[in-house]
Protein backbone atom coordinates (compact mmCIF):
# COMPACT_ATOMS: atom_id res chain seq x y z
CA UNK A 1 0.00 0.00 0.00
CA UNK A 2 1.45 3.38 -0.96
CA UNK A 3 1.89 6.08 1.65
CA UNK A 4 3.29 9.58 1.76
CA UNK A 5 5.94 10.90 4.07
CA UNK A 6 7.96 14.06 4.67
CA UNK A 7 5.53 16.31 2.72
CA UNK A 8 5.32 18.98 4.08
CA UNK A 9 -15.66 37.40 6.42
CA UNK A 10 -17.35 35.84 7.42
CA UNK A 11 -20.00 35.47 4.98
CA UNK A 12 -18.25 37.25 2.17
CA UNK A 13 -20.63 39.49 0.25
CA UNK A 14 -18.88 40.87 -2.75
CA UNK A 15 -17.85 44.45 -2.91
CA UNK A 16 -16.09 46.01 -5.82
CA UNK A 17 -12.78 45.66 -4.04
CA UNK A 18 -12.93 41.87 -4.15
CA UNK A 19 -13.61 41.58 -7.84
CA UNK A 20 -10.93 40.67 -10.33
CA UNK A 21 -9.86 43.98 -11.84
CA UNK A 22 -9.60 44.36 -15.60
CA UNK A 23 -6.32 45.80 -16.84
CA UNK A 24 -6.49 49.54 -17.47
CA UNK A 25 -4.29 49.41 -20.56
CA UNK A 26 -4.62 46.07 -22.34
CA UNK A 27 -1.76 45.60 -24.73
CA UNK A 28 -2.68 44.88 -28.34
CA UNK A 29 -6.33 44.53 -27.31
CA UNK A 30 -5.49 41.30 -25.53
CA UNK A 31 -8.05 40.20 -22.93
CA UNK A 32 -7.65 39.53 -19.26
CA UNK A 33 -7.56 35.78 -18.67
CA UNK A 34 -9.10 34.13 -15.63
CA UNK A 35 -7.54 30.75 -14.85
CA UNK A 36 -9.83 28.73 -12.59
CA UNK A 37 -7.73 26.07 -10.84
CA UNK A 38 -10.40 24.08 -9.01
CA UNK A 39 -9.60 22.45 -6.59
CA UNK A 40 -11.19 19.01 -6.54
CA UNK A 41 -14.68 18.67 -5.07
CA UNK A 42 -15.31 22.40 -4.81
CA UNK A 43 -18.26 22.70 -7.16
CA UNK A 44 -15.98 22.80 -10.21
CA UNK A 45 -18.23 20.61 -12.37
CA UNK A 46 -21.31 22.67 -11.52
CA UNK A 47 -19.49 25.88 -12.42
CA UNK A 48 -18.17 24.44 -15.67
CA UNK A 49 -21.62 23.14 -16.56
CA UNK A 50 -23.01 26.65 -16.14
CA UNK A 51 -20.21 28.30 -18.11
CA UNK A 52 -20.66 25.88 -21.02
CA UNK A 53 -24.46 25.95 -20.94
CA UNK A 54 -24.57 29.75 -20.88
CA UNK A 55 -21.57 30.43 -23.11
CA UNK A 56 -23.53 32.40 -25.69
CA UNK A 57 -25.17 34.65 -23.10
CA UNK A 58 -21.85 35.17 -21.35
CA UNK A 59 -20.13 35.97 -24.63
CA UNK A 60 -22.66 38.72 -25.33
CA UNK A 61 -21.76 40.13 -21.92
CA UNK A 62 -18.03 40.10 -22.69
CA UNK A 63 -16.94 36.74 -21.24
CA UNK A 64 -15.50 34.01 -23.45
CA UNK A 65 -15.56 30.43 -22.21
CA UNK A 66 -13.66 28.81 -25.09
CA UNK A 67 -13.80 25.23 -26.27
CA UNK A 68 -10.26 23.91 -26.48
CA UNK A 69 -9.56 20.37 -27.59
CA UNK A 70 -12.07 17.55 -27.31
CA UNK A 71 -13.60 18.05 -23.85
CA UNK A 72 -16.72 20.14 -24.22
CA UNK A 73 -17.23 20.93 -20.54
CA UNK A 74 -13.81 21.91 -19.22
CA UNK A 75 -10.26 22.50 -20.42
CA UNK A 76 -8.79 19.16 -19.46
CA UNK A 77 -7.14 18.75 -22.86
CA UNK A 78 -5.12 21.93 -22.31
CA UNK A 79 -3.76 20.47 -19.07
CA UNK A 80 -3.01 17.19 -20.87
CA UNK A 81 -1.16 19.06 -23.63
CA UNK A 82 1.13 20.61 -21.03
CA UNK A 83 1.76 17.13 -19.65
CA UNK A 84 2.53 15.79 -23.13
CA UNK A 85 5.25 18.42 -23.50
CA UNK A 86 6.88 17.47 -20.21
CA UNK A 87 6.40 13.71 -20.34
CA UNK A 88 6.85 12.97 -24.03
CA UNK A 89 8.88 16.02 -25.14
CA UNK A 90 6.17 16.76 -27.69
CA UNK A 91 5.13 20.40 -27.69
CA UNK A 92 2.88 20.26 -30.74
CA UNK A 93 -0.38 19.55 -28.85
CA UNK A 94 0.19 22.57 -26.61
CA UNK A 95 0.99 24.77 -29.61
CA UNK A 96 -2.18 23.57 -31.31
CA UNK A 97 -4.30 24.29 -28.24
CA UNK A 98 -2.84 27.77 -27.81
CA UNK A 99 -3.43 28.53 -31.48
CA UNK A 100 -7.02 27.34 -31.17
CA UNK A 101 -7.48 29.57 -28.15
CA UNK A 102 -5.88 32.50 -29.96
CA UNK A 103 -8.30 32.22 -32.88
CA UNK A 104 -11.31 32.16 -30.56
CA UNK A 105 -10.01 35.22 -28.73
CA UNK A 106 -9.61 37.07 -32.03
CA UNK A 107 -13.05 36.04 -33.26
CA UNK A 108 -14.91 36.86 -30.06
CA UNK A 109 -13.07 40.08 -29.21
CA UNK A 110 -14.28 39.74 -25.61
CA UNK A 111 -12.41 41.55 -22.84
CA UNK A 112 -12.41 38.51 -20.53
CA UNK A 113 -11.53 34.86 -21.15
CA UNK A 114 -12.26 32.13 -18.59
CA UNK A 115 -10.38 28.81 -18.56
CA UNK A 116 -11.25 26.12 -16.05
CA UNK A 117 -10.01 22.66 -15.09
CA UNK A 118 -9.43 21.00 -11.74
CA UNK A 119 -6.54 19.22 -13.44
CA UNK A 120 -4.55 22.43 -13.24
CA UNK A 121 -4.41 21.64 -9.52
CA UNK A 122 -2.95 18.23 -10.40
CA UNK A 123 0.07 19.69 -12.18
CA UNK A 124 3.63 19.56 -10.88
CA UNK A 125 4.95 23.05 -10.27
CA UNK A 126 7.20 22.93 -13.36
CA UNK A 127 4.15 22.28 -15.50
CA UNK A 128 2.27 25.28 -14.13
CA UNK A 129 5.07 27.55 -15.31
CA UNK A 130 4.77 26.08 -18.81
CA UNK A 131 1.02 26.71 -18.71
CA UNK A 132 1.41 30.32 -17.59
CA UNK A 133 4.19 31.07 -20.10
CA UNK A 134 2.00 29.80 -22.91
CA UNK A 135 -1.12 31.70 -21.86
CA UNK A 136 0.62 34.99 -21.14
CA UNK A 137 1.40 35.38 -24.86
CA UNK A 138 -2.35 35.68 -25.45
CA UNK A 139 -3.48 37.82 -22.52
CA UNK A 140 -2.95 41.29 -21.13
CA UNK A 141 -3.14 39.82 -17.63
CA UNK A 142 -3.69 36.46 -15.96
CA UNK A 143 -5.54 35.98 -12.70
CA UNK A 144 -5.57 32.58 -11.00
CA UNK A 145 -8.70 31.78 -8.99
CA UNK A 146 -8.80 28.82 -6.64
CA UNK A 147 -11.56 27.58 -4.34
CA UNK A 148 -10.29 25.64 -1.34
CA UNK A 149 -11.76 23.61 1.46
CA UNK A 150 -10.07 22.29 4.63
CA UNK A 151 -7.87 19.34 3.74
CA UNK A 152 -9.79 17.07 6.07
CA UNK A 153 -12.95 17.74 4.06
CA UNK A 154 -11.06 17.43 0.78
CA UNK A 155 -9.60 14.01 1.64
CA UNK A 156 -13.05 12.85 2.66
CA UNK A 157 -14.56 14.11 -0.60
CA UNK A 158 -11.80 12.63 -2.75
CA UNK A 159 -12.18 9.25 -1.02
CA UNK A 160 -15.85 9.43 -1.94
CA UNK A 161 -15.12 10.50 -5.51
CA UNK A 162 -12.62 7.72 -6.10
CA UNK A 163 -15.03 5.19 -4.57
CA UNK A 164 -17.52 6.14 -7.28
CA UNK A 165 -14.93 5.00 -9.83
CA UNK A 166 -14.16 1.73 -7.98
CA UNK A 167 -10.63 2.95 -7.27
CA UNK A 168 -10.79 2.48 -3.50
CA UNK A 169 -10.46 -0.88 -1.76
CA UNK A 170 -11.64 -1.65 1.79
CA UNK A 171 -7.97 -1.94 2.78
CA UNK A 172 -7.05 1.57 1.61
CA UNK A 173 -6.52 4.31 4.17
CA UNK A 174 -8.91 7.25 4.16
CA UNK A 175 -6.08 9.80 3.85
CA UNK A 176 -2.32 10.13 3.38
CA UNK A 177 -2.14 7.40 0.76
CA UNK A 178 -1.05 7.26 -2.85
CA UNK A 179 -3.24 4.21 -3.46
CA UNK A 180 -5.93 6.34 -5.09
CA UNK A 181 -4.41 9.82 -5.23
CA UNK A 182 -1.22 10.91 -6.97
CA UNK A 183 1.71 12.30 -4.95
CA UNK A 184 1.46 15.57 -6.89
CA UNK A 185 -2.12 16.20 -5.81
CA UNK A 186 -1.21 15.33 -2.23
CA UNK A 187 1.73 17.74 -2.33
CA UNK A 188 -0.44 20.49 -3.81
CA UNK A 189 -2.78 20.21 -0.83
CA UNK A 190 -0.11 22.26 0.89
CA UNK A 191 -2.07 25.10 -0.62
CA UNK A 192 0.24 27.99 0.19
CA UNK A 193 3.26 26.25 -1.33
CA UNK A 194 1.27 25.53 -4.48
CA UNK A 195 -0.07 29.08 -4.79
CA UNK A 196 3.34 30.61 -4.22
CA UNK A 197 4.30 29.38 -7.68
CA UNK A 198 1.47 31.38 -9.25
CA UNK A 199 2.28 34.42 -7.12
CA UNK A 200 5.83 34.26 -8.44
CA UNK A 201 4.72 33.94 -12.05
CA UNK A 202 1.81 36.38 -12.25
CA UNK A 203 2.08 38.44 -9.06
CA UNK A 204 0.48 38.00 -5.66
CA UNK A 205 -2.31 40.47 -6.46
CA UNK A 206 -3.37 38.24 -9.34
CA UNK A 207 -3.92 35.17 -7.15
CA UNK A 208 -7.44 35.00 -5.69
CA UNK A 209 -8.39 32.38 -3.12
CA UNK A 210 -12.00 31.74 -2.17
CA UNK A 211 -13.12 29.54 0.74
CA UNK A 212 -15.41 26.77 -0.48
CA UNK A 213 -18.31 26.97 1.92
CA UNK A 214 -21.84 27.82 0.87
CA UNK A 215 -22.48 29.93 3.94
CA UNK A 216 -19.59 32.15 2.85
CA UNK A 217 -20.58 32.35 -0.80
CA UNK A 218 -22.01 35.37 -2.49
CA UNK A 219 -25.69 34.43 -2.93
CA UNK A 220 -25.02 30.95 -1.54
CA UNK A 221 -23.65 29.05 -4.56
CA UNK A 222 -20.40 28.86 -6.48
CA UNK A 223 -21.84 30.11 -9.78
CA UNK A 224 -23.04 33.40 -8.28
CA UNK A 225 -19.84 33.63 -6.26
CA UNK A 226 -17.60 33.17 -9.29
CA UNK A 227 -19.62 35.50 -11.48
CA UNK A 228 -19.69 38.08 -8.71
CA UNK A 229 -15.94 37.81 -8.55
CA UNK A 230 -15.69 38.51 -12.28
CA UNK A 231 -18.19 41.33 -12.20
CA UNK A 232 -20.84 39.56 -14.28
CA UNK A 233 -24.35 41.04 -14.26
CA UNK A 234 -26.83 39.49 -11.84
CA UNK A 235 -27.84 36.01 -12.98
CA UNK A 236 -31.42 34.72 -13.03
CA UNK A 237 -31.98 31.85 -10.60
CA UNK A 238 -33.04 29.64 -13.50
CA UNK A 239 -29.48 29.65 -14.79
CA UNK A 240 -28.33 27.62 -11.79
CA UNK A 241 -28.85 23.86 -11.76
CA UNK A 242 -31.08 22.88 -8.82
CA UNK A 243 -29.76 19.31 -8.60
CA UNK A 244 -26.10 18.51 -7.81
CA UNK A 245 -24.11 17.98 -10.99
CA UNK A 246 -21.68 15.55 -9.38
CA UNK A 247 -23.40 14.19 -6.23
CA UNK A 248 -21.52 12.40 -3.48
CA UNK A 249 -22.22 8.86 -2.36
CA UNK A 250 -23.97 8.31 0.95
CA UNK A 251 -22.64 5.73 3.39
CA UNK A 252 -24.49 2.85 1.69
CA UNK A 253 -23.13 3.88 -1.70
CA UNK A 254 -19.55 3.97 -0.42
CA UNK A 255 -19.94 0.65 1.41
CA UNK A 256 -21.38 -1.00 -1.69
CA UNK A 257 -18.64 0.45 -3.89
CA UNK A 258 -15.94 -0.94 -1.58
CA UNK A 259 -17.61 -4.36 -1.74
CA UNK A 260 -17.77 -4.13 -5.53
CA UNK A 261 -14.21 -2.81 -5.83
CA UNK A 262 -12.94 -5.96 -4.13
CA UNK A 263 -14.18 -7.78 -7.24
CA UNK A 264 -13.42 -5.24 -9.97
CA UNK A 265 -10.47 -3.14 -8.76
CA UNK A 266 -8.10 -2.69 -11.75
CA UNK A 267 -10.34 -5.03 -13.76
CA UNK A 268 -10.52 -4.44 -17.51
CA UNK A 269 -14.22 -3.63 -17.18
CA UNK A 270 -14.00 -1.56 -13.98
CA UNK A 271 -14.96 1.69 -15.73
CA UNK A 272 -18.15 0.17 -17.15
CA UNK A 273 -18.97 -1.50 -13.84
CA UNK A 274 -18.52 1.82 -12.01
CA UNK A 275 -20.83 3.49 -14.51
CA UNK A 276 -23.46 0.78 -14.01
CA UNK A 277 -23.08 1.13 -10.24
CA UNK A 278 -23.71 4.87 -10.29
CA UNK A 279 -26.72 4.40 -12.54
CA UNK A 280 -28.01 1.76 -10.14
CA UNK A 281 -27.65 4.13 -7.21
CA UNK A 282 -29.66 6.76 -9.06
CA UNK A 283 -32.40 4.22 -9.78
CA UNK A 284 -32.39 3.21 -6.14
CA UNK A 285 -32.81 6.78 -4.92
CA UNK A 286 -35.67 7.30 -7.36
CA UNK A 287 -37.25 4.13 -5.98
CA UNK A 288 -37.20 5.62 -2.50
CA UNK A 289 -33.99 4.17 -1.06
CA UNK A 290 -32.04 6.55 1.16
CA UNK A 291 -28.39 7.00 2.10
CA UNK A 292 -27.05 5.69 -1.21
CA UNK A 293 -26.43 9.18 -2.62
CA UNK A 294 -26.03 12.24 -0.43
CA UNK A 295 -23.67 13.32 2.32
CA UNK A 296 -20.24 11.71 2.11
CA UNK A 297 -19.52 9.53 5.16
CA UNK A 298 -16.57 10.23 7.43
CA UNK A 299 -14.14 7.30 7.71
CA UNK A 300 -11.67 9.12 9.99
CA UNK A 301 -11.69 8.63 13.74
CA UNK A 302 -10.99 11.54 16.08
CA UNK A 303 -7.26 10.80 16.35
CA UNK A 304 -6.85 10.61 12.58
CA UNK A 305 -8.70 13.89 12.14
CA UNK A 306 -6.34 15.60 14.58
CA UNK A 307 -3.30 14.08 12.88
CA UNK A 308 -4.52 15.26 9.48
CA UNK A 309 -5.16 18.80 10.76
CA UNK A 310 -1.72 18.95 12.39
CA UNK A 311 -0.11 17.73 9.17
CA UNK A 312 -1.36 20.74 7.22
CA UNK A 313 -1.20 23.35 9.99
CA UNK A 314 1.86 25.27 8.69
CA UNK A 315 0.49 25.81 5.20
CA UNK A 316 -2.97 26.63 6.55
CA UNK A 317 -1.56 29.32 8.81
CA UNK A 318 0.05 30.88 5.76
CA UNK A 319 -3.23 30.65 3.82
CA UNK A 320 -4.93 32.74 6.49
CA UNK A 321 -2.08 35.23 6.76
CA UNK A 322 -1.01 35.60 3.14
CA UNK A 323 -4.05 34.57 1.10
CA UNK A 324 -6.79 36.22 3.14
CA UNK A 325 -8.84 33.21 4.19
CA UNK A 326 -11.14 33.55 7.23
CA UNK A 327 -9.14 33.08 10.45
CA UNK A 328 -11.30 30.17 11.58
CA UNK A 329 -11.70 28.51 8.16
CA UNK A 330 -9.49 25.52 8.98
CA UNK A 331 -10.71 25.24 12.57
CA UNK A 332 -13.35 22.54 12.18
CA UNK A 333 -14.90 20.47 14.94
CA UNK A 334 -14.15 16.77 15.14
CA UNK A 335 -16.72 14.91 13.04
CA UNK A 336 -18.39 11.67 14.08
CA UNK A 337 -16.85 8.62 12.44
CA UNK A 338 -19.20 6.72 10.12
CA UNK A 339 -17.16 3.74 9.01
CA UNK A 340 -19.97 1.38 8.04
CA UNK A 341 -19.70 -1.96 6.26
CA UNK A 342 -21.83 -3.27 3.41
CA UNK A 343 -23.03 -5.89 5.89
CA UNK A 344 -24.98 -3.13 7.65
CA UNK A 345 -27.01 -2.39 4.51
CA UNK A 346 -30.52 -3.89 4.86
CA UNK A 347 -30.51 -7.19 2.90
CA UNK A 348 -33.55 -6.27 0.80
CA UNK A 349 -31.87 -2.99 -0.27
CA UNK A 350 -28.61 -4.76 -1.03
CA UNK A 351 -30.41 -7.31 -3.23
CA UNK A 352 -32.37 -4.60 -5.02
CA UNK A 353 -29.24 -2.54 -5.70
CA UNK A 354 -27.41 -5.64 -6.90
CA UNK A 355 -30.25 -6.21 -9.34
CA UNK A 356 -30.16 -2.61 -10.56
CA UNK A 357 -26.42 -2.74 -11.12
CA UNK A 358 -26.63 -6.14 -12.84
CA UNK A 359 -29.24 -4.76 -15.22
CA UNK A 360 -26.90 -1.88 -15.97
CA UNK A 361 -24.12 -4.33 -16.67
CA UNK A 362 -26.36 -6.16 -19.12
CA UNK A 363 -26.37 -3.04 -21.27
CA UNK A 364 -22.61 -3.47 -21.57
CA UNK A 365 -22.85 -7.22 -22.18
CA UNK A 366 -21.47 -7.92 -18.72
CA UNK A 367 -24.57 -9.47 -17.21
CA UNK A 368 -24.08 -11.74 -14.21
CA UNK A 369 -20.46 -10.86 -13.49
CA UNK A 370 -21.40 -8.91 -10.38
CA UNK A 371 -22.39 -12.18 -8.71
CA UNK A 372 -18.99 -13.77 -9.13
CA UNK A 373 -17.26 -14.03 -5.80
CA UNK A 374 -20.27 -12.66 -3.89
Amino acid sequence: MGTISNMRSFRTPFNRGTQVSAPTRPRLQQPRLILHLGTHKTGTTALQFFLRQQWQSLRHQGFLYPQIGTNDLAHLSLAKAVGTLHQQQDGQPLQDHLEQLKQQIITSATPTVVISSEHFFSMPLAWTETLIRGLETLAASITAVMYVRPQRELWRAIYNQKAKALKVLPTHAAWGTTDYLSPVRIRNMFYADYLDQFSRLIGRNNVVVRPYRRSLFFNGDIVHDFCGLLGCPDLPAGHIAEEPINPSLGWKGVAFSLWLAARYYQHDDSRLVAQAMRQGFTRGMRAGLVDWIGRAPNYLDANEQRRLDDYYTPTNARMVKEYALPPDFFSTETAHQEHRSWREIPPDEFRLMTRFVSEGLANHHLAGRIHQGA
